[in-house]
């Protein structure tokens, strides 16, 4: 890295910084130079349109990471609908879901970081969907949870069932979003759908 670069990010960080935290951010900003990272979106991306993977997709990342890149997904889905393609693609990294809002680590079968949404607001969101007549699918915890059987459900949950049990996200009907949205531990994110797309487009 550039001297003058360097002197200019440690100036910034604060003057008079100890040798030893100046050591180890030179070390980290050399680490953050030499990283190489590909970033995977899934749906409209990476997978066809059969919700599969390409044999030459596979192979492909495959030479990447022996090429010392680290692959990381980048989606709107849940982590649970995510797990055959992690697995298919032999990731090691954490995967970022539902648009950015937490990011999970399969190998510890744990949430690393989260923004999920507040009680309040997806109690207030599940009350619009209400009066406008929209169905929502609710991302919570480790499921996904609706209150009727869309064709976006239905479509899904068939995909689902093509799976290994181990590999399977869940898909729960549930008597009411709202008393659900109050029982978990997080609220990650709606999915809406209904049968009037400019009705649909009109609410967002």
């Amino acid at each position: 890295m550039n001297a003058e670069l360097k002197r200019r990010i440690l100036s910034d960080s604060g003057i008079g910084v100890p040798f030893a935290q100046t050591k180890i951010l030179n070390l980290n900003l050399e680490y953050a130079m030499t990283t190489r990272v590909i970033a995977l979106d899934l749906d409209g991306t990476l997978l066809t349109p059969k919700k599969t993977l390409l044999p030459s997709s596979i192979e492909a990342l495959a030479r990447a990471r022996e090429a010392g890149y680290q692959l990381i997904i980048v989606t709107g889905r849940h982590h649970v609908a995510i797990h055959p393609f992690y697995q298919a693609l032999a990731l090691d990294t954490p995967a970022i879901c539902c648009n950015g809002t937490y990011l999970y680590d399969y190998h510890a079968k744990t949430v690393l970081e989260a923004d999920p949404m507040p009680v309040n607001k997806a109690l207030q969101l599940i009350e619009m969907l209400n009066e406008h007549h929209i169905h929502g699918l609710m991302y919570v915890d480790d499921a996904m949870v609706y209150e009727h059987p869309t064709g976006h459900v239905i479509r899904t949950s068939n995909w689902a069932q093509t799976l290994p049990p181990e590999q399977r996200p869940t898909f729960t009907q549930v008597a009411s979003l709202a008393e659900t949205a109050q029982q978990v531990n997080a609220v990650w994110k709606f999915a809406l759908t209904h049968d009037d797309l400019p009705q649909l487009q009109h609410f967002w």
